[in-house]
């Protein structure tokens, strides 16, 4: 059995005013095993551990995952910084991004 997993990664190009103009998508093939396991030293899916990063026990209750760990970012690297910003103030870059693109859509 051939086991093919696409991804999928969309660019929203926004004009001066914040306004929506365009976009571009990519599909693109996975490696099966960077998808389902991380070796020592590296970190896939980063929003998990900016989301796991908030200090905000409502938040976590609601997105079912308590006050543990999830354990597929507990595989990977445990280091909360990156090219010298955490894992928090990346969550803030985030939710600001996503807060820009919820305006350009209302």
């Amino acid at each position: 059995m051939l086991l093919r997993l696409l991804g999928k990664f969309t660019e929203l190009q926004f004009d001066k005013k914040s306004r929506l103009v365009g976009s571009v998508s990519r599909t693109y093939l996975l490696e099966k095993s960077r998808v389902i396991h991380q070796t020592a030293g590296e970190r896939n899916f980063h929003v998990f551990h900016q989301v796991l990063s908030a200090d905000d026990p409502a938040l976590h209750e609601k997105l079912y995952i308590g006050t543990g760990e999830l354990a597929y970012v507990r595989e990977g690297s445990r280091t909360q910084v990156i090219e010298g910003k955490t894992d928090t103030v990346r969550r803030g870059i985030t939710l600001s991004a996503l807060e820009l693109v919820s305006y350009s859509f209302s």
